[in-house]
């Protein structure tokens, strides 16, 4: 067995050996003193901050001190540090070593870990006129304010958060506007339409579109987009007013019309007409002829069961609309409010607040309004669909209208003088008689504010 071993090469035997350790074995000493200051090792995971001076700053408690350093020195940004408080590193301990080869000693110490993250630093931008005190004090806030996100109690990062909020918003962002630094906030998605409270609120309700984005009262809710079927000259053109004009000329009042609405306007809103022949006029009274319709399906559909499809319009009753419209027009409108053919509150809503907007481009008695403004007096249009007062003023304030009492001077500029005169009087029993609402549409629009009531006191 002796002779089957294997024999070492020959040039195993022409390698050097090794080289012995001559020096002698460092001594170690572990320094652990409550004198001796701990040393820090800091960095930022993923990247690098620059060559800036901390303030170290400790609070006790009960897992031992700790520690958390803080520099305000960059012109934007604030660093801080903290000691980590993951369950990972609860056991993990760092030291850092300093060899002195003159003694040959190694000393050894326990060191803290801390991990530094940068902040955009949410103050005023300092300026030129600014004192050495001012400045001081600003940077003092930095780091107050991080000191309290460390250490501080919920309710005081809640204050200091306000402050921070309350501070930028005061002085804007780059010189801009109060309104402009609150919206500069908002998300991407609140920042691609106008007014985006108001329109994301009026979206989920059965109102007619506004335009909230133009200048001219006229076209927040412009006759276009209320009259249907498209486009809006057409329809209107095929509105008869042969009937009306032909008892008008020989003096007679226009009878027959089951709007009160329409019957205490169509007079002085025909006078001027045929006087003039004034386009304004023309399109006056095709909008009354258009409402009446609409009120007048309304009327029928109020009466159907809000669960159930009504009948087509070709099988209406023959009394249910006044004749001399084309019944494609009719069918086209009735699709448009009632898709579904079924008379449901959303359905019934929308086709109340397109009547009330259409009622605000009905001129008053006396042909104007003036100031940028558009006026309509509710009470015969809340007559003609048998609504409650406050449903229709609450409508009517969906569509951005103040619904309150008017002056004596806007009574006698709308040309409602006899209203005037009714104010000044009294009852029999000695009360005032109750004032006329009227509902104006002017800039700024009027509309609900959003958010819901607060909660009763119990």
């Amino acid at each position: 067995m002796s002779e089957k071993k294997r024999k070492a090469s020959s040039a195993l035997e022409s390698r050097p050996k090794k080289k012995q350790q001559t020096t002698s074995a460092a001594s170690v000493e572990h320094v652990q003193s409550a004198d001796v200051l701990k040393p820090i090792i800091a960095n930022t995971p993923g990247a690098s901050f620059p060559d800036v001076k901390f303030q170290s700053f400790s609070k006790k408690t009960q897992d031992g001190p700790q520690l958390l350093i803080h520099s305000s020195d960059h012109p934007t940004i604030d660093y801080t540090a903290i000691e980590g408080t993951e369950s990972n590193e609860a056991h993990l301990k760092h030291y850092v070593g300093v060899y002195d080869p003159a003694s040959n000693k190694l000393k050894i110490t326990e060191a803290k870990r801390l991990t530094v993250r940068g902040a955009i630093r949410q103050r005023p931008k300092l300026d030129e006129s600014d004192d050495e005190d001012t400045q001081n004090f600003l940077a003092a806030q930095g780091t107050r304010a991080a000191l309290t996100e460390a250490f501080g109690s919920k309710k005081s990062k809640k204050a200091v958060q306000s402050m921070a909020e309350n501070r930028q918003l005061g002085q804007g962002v780059e010189g801009a506007t109060i309104a402009d630094a609150i919206t500069s906030h908002m998300a991407d998605d609140e920042e691609e339409e106008p007014e985006t409270a108001t329109a994301t609120a009026r979206s989920n309700k059965p109102l007619p579109k506004a335009n909230l984005t133009t200048d001219d009262i006229e076209e927040v809710y412009s006759i276009s987009s209320l009259i249907q079927p498209s486009p809006a000259s057409r329809t209107l053109q095929s509105m008869p007013l042969e009937p009306w004009k032909a008892r008008l000329k020989i003096g007679k009042e226009v009878g027959g019309l089951r709007s009160r609405y329409v019957a205490n306007r169509v007079s002085y809103i025909g006078k001027p007409l045929l006087e003039s022949n004034d386009p304004k006029y023309v399109q006056q009274m095709q909008l009354l002829r258009y409402i009446e319709m609409l009120v007048e399906i309304a009327q029928f559909t109020a009466k159907q069961n809000r669960k159930h499809k009504m009948k087509f319009v070709d099988e209406w009753p023959d009394h249910t609309l006044t004749p001399g419209i084309s019944p494609s027009i009719v069918k086209q409108i009735v699709n448009h409010f009632f898709p579904e053919n079924i008379p449901s509150e959303r359905s019934m809503t929308l086709l109340r607040t397109t009547i009330f907007a259409l009622t605000l481009h009905i001129l008053p008695p006396s042909g104007k309004t003036g100031g940028g403004q558009m006026v309509a007096e509710p009470t015969d249009i809340q007559l003609d669909l048998a609504m409650e007062i406050p449903e229709v003023r609450k409508l009517y304030h969906e569509l951005g209208c103040k619904v309150a009492g008017a002056t004596d001077k806007d009574l006698v500029a709308w040309g409602y003088q006899k209203l005037v005169e009714k104010k000044k009087k009294k009852t029999d029993d000695g009360k005032v008689l109750p004032k006329h609402m009227f509902a104006v549409l002017r800039f700024p629009l009027n509309f609900p504010k959003i958010g819901g009531q607060r909660r009763a006191k119990r």
